[in-house]
């Protein structure tokens, strides 16, 4: 009988312990030709398991006890990369994100470089950071909202607690490049101000779902010749791939909303994986309850769709959609819980995101590779805005029942725009690589702006005009408020850039970009240069050199008619820079820019809508940064930044603080996960 038992007890902790196993499946590939490479040593650290790949690249890992893992992936010349945060379930396989080997720059038999996956190079000659899915979830305060994430890094300010948008190096939130998937757009936010100073803020709260967004990569100035559009930071979002191989459906609902997610294999088209994310937000309920009902009604719904097909070996193709309706009302209830009725603003707005695009890479060769990428995006808004008169009559102040209410302002406006873009890249030598690349857009906006009677601004500076010199007040009426327009331009963009690894320990990088603005009927020519040099495989010099050019904002453009002519806005970045690897996850970054502005976009005169480009600038600082990836259960990050920006509105006007000049920024972050140990019946 004790026989019996001991059998079955073993046969049981036996049946528990590979109920407590899972798998990793994932793909390593050449950065610079997007080549599957075979023979790749694929290890989990502190373990004694791993892998090599196959000829598709292709590396299976089973038998692990369920946890999160580091990957140490290394391959005879290049460098070793270390994939961190992969998370082991039990009875699964979990996907890795396609793993991409940078070529070894310096000669030794081994070269070990920290840098998860990066999705922009090793070695660029700038800084550059990047977070993938379980450190976007492990960032404290920001709730897996990848740009709250982003707020930490050095050079980078937080634009505001309630805001999601963030300044880097002196520039508004609306100055960074924001490309998802590839597709550049940067209505990544809800809830946007309505006045434009709140509107430069940037939203509220992120389109992206927690765990949606797999890597997001980041260059704080000095890009390559194949971005721009915009002149302060690169933000690249990748949404994350479908599991091709298990299915995973959760969802949640709670007092604010409902969430829903699908993962999984396509059992209509092979090796094609689809992700499905739903999500809706009611936050009446919550203000009720915390007592803040006076704030409004305000609502959202995100829904992102995204499909990736492995058609061959040489043709990957991804799709991706997404949808964000959102409504803010706020009525005359509200008004009637502010404290003796302060706030009589009324609103009622409804605005909605279109996104669909898709990514076509095509392997056209050993040594070259051709991405293109094409995309439409929508924004449809609807407003109307007035107030409540709750002033007293005769003494007695009305009844919400009785309160006068009158809308005169409204507002219909709407953005579209589609394109096309795509990337060559050869290899030409081990040590020279040739970019070439192109984009075509069309950008269509249209306004319908309207007000019923005055409105009148008691604040005011002294260059703005008033009729009447004595009165202490400026009137904005009909005449100069309602405009109705639909205009279009085409957009043309191309670049040629070549890169040289010049004695296999420095590298420089010169390119020049072109593009032409249909709306102002301009041209410009963007000339860029970088050099990087290696000291170690642990120590490089960076610097970098180039002219910027920023289109302006839409949202600008259809404020008059003449805003129509507006040309981009000009900057040329200074950039030196320090980069260390003191270990193996421990890197430090030091970095000095200067960055020259010219033809800013400025508005003499706030009761105008007129804007022209007379304005000039500058901003300077240094970056310091020390990052601490997860090992050994704990990671970190230590920033500073010390900068200033000064803005001026014209060649005569004096020179005044921008409005993100920040001197200093300090950020700390430290976590410790600790092992929790459960038991599973």
């Amino acid at each position: 009988m004790k026989n019996l038992l001991l059998i079955c007890f073993i046969l049981i902790s036996g049946a528990m312990i590979a109920q407590e196993q899972g798998g990793m499946r994932g793909t390593v590939v050449d950065k610079s030709t997007k080549q599957p490479l075979q023979g790749v040593n694929v290890i989990v650290l502190n373990t004694d398991i791993g892998a090599s790949t196959g000829i598709d690249g292709e590396f299976l890992i089973k038998g692990i006890p369920e946890d999160v893992y580091r990957l140490k992936i290394s391959y005879i010349g290049f460098q070793t990369t270390y994939v961190t945060d992969v998370r082991v379930v039990r009875d699964k396989i979990t996907q890795v994100r396609e793993t991409e080997l940078v070529y070894s720059v310096i000669e030794s038999e081994e070269v070990t470089v920290d840098a998860s996956k990066s999705i922009i190079d090793l070695d660029a000659t700038v800084t550059s950071f990047i977070y993938n899915r379980e450190e976007i979830r492990r960032s404290p305060g920001a709730g897996g909202d990848v740009m709250r994430a982003i707020e930490i890094l050095p050079g980078v300010s937080s634009a505001g607690g309630e805001f999601t948008a963030f300044s880097v190096r002196g520039g508004s939130p609306k100055d960074n490049i924001i490309l998802v998937d590839n597709i550049p757009t940067d209505r990544i936010a809800h809830f946007e101000g309505g006045s434009e100073d709140q509107f430069d803020l940037g939203g509220r709260f992120s389109i992206f779902t927690p765990g949606i967004i797999d890597e997001a990569g980041f260059l704080p100035g000095g890009f390559n010749a194949a971005f721009g559009g915009k002149s302060a930071s690169l933000i690249q979002l990748k949404i994350k791939e479908g599991d091709r191989n298990n299915t995973t459906v959760n969802g949640t609902y709670d007092i604010i909303g409902w969430e829903f997610n699908f993962d999984g294999p396509s059992k209509i088209i092979p090796n094609t994986s689809f992700l499905f994310s739903a999500r809706h937000q009611d936050f009446k309920n919550i203000l009720n309850l915390t007592g803040q009902k006076e704030l409004g009604h305000p609502s959202f719904t995100d829904v992102i769709l995204k499909t990736t097909s492995y058609i061959s070996k040489e043709h990957k193709l991804s799709l991706l959609g997404i949808y964000s309706p959102e409504r803010f009302i706020r009525n005359i209830d509200n008004v009637f819980e502010s404290e003796n009725l302060y706030e009589t603003e009324l609103t009622d707005l409804n605005e909605t995101k279109y996104l669909f695009g898709g990514n076509w890479r095509f392997l056209t060769s050993n040594s070259s590779f051709l991405n293109t990428t094409f995309y439409f995006r929508q924004m449809e808004r609807d407003a109307k805005v007035g107030r409540a008169y709750t002033d007293p009559q005769n003494g007695i102040t009305p009844n919400k029942e009785r309160t006068p209410q009158r809308f005169n302002l409204y507002i219909d406006e709407g953005e579209k725009e589609y394109g096309v873009k795509t990337a060559f890249s050869l290899n030409i030598s081990p040590v020279w690589k040739l970019n070439l690349g192109a984009e075509y857009s069309n950008l269509g906006v249209r306004i319908n702006r309207y007000a019923e009677g005055v409105d009148t601004f008691y604040t005011f500076s002294p260059s703005d005009f008033r009729s009447d010199t004595s009165k202490k007040y400026v009137v904005i009426g009909p005449e100069q408020y309602n405009y109705n327009a639909s205009p279009s331009a085409n957009y043309l963009v191309n670049y040629l850039e070549l890169t040289h690894n010049l004695a296999y320990n420095f590298i420089i990088n010169g390119g020049i970009r072109h593009e032409y603005n249909g709306f102002s009927e301009t041209n410009n020519f963007s000339p860029r240069a970088s050099l990087a040099y290696l000291f170690s495989d642990k120590l490089k010099l960076n610097a970098a050199f180039g002219f910027y050019y920023q289109n302006p904002d839409p949202r600008i453009i259809t404020f008059n008619p003449q805003n129509l002519s507006l040309e981009p806005e000009k900057s040329i970045h200074y950039i030196l820079g320090l980069t260390a690897y003191l270990a193996n996850d421990l890197k430090f970054t030091a970095e000095t820019y200067y960055k020259d502005y010219s033809n800013l976009i400025v508005r003499q005169d706030r009761a105008s809508t007129l804007r022209k480009n007379l304005g000039e600038g500058w901003a300077a600082g240094i970056d310091f940064g020390l990052v601490k990836k997860l090992t050994d259960k704990w990671y970190g990050q230590i920033n500073y930044s010390f900068a200033g920006s000064q803005r001026k509105d014209g060649s005569t006007a004096e020179y005044y603080n921008a409005d993100f000049n920040i001197p200093h920024t300090f950020n700390l972050l430290f976590g410790y996960e600790f092992n929790l140990s459960l038991i599973h019946i």
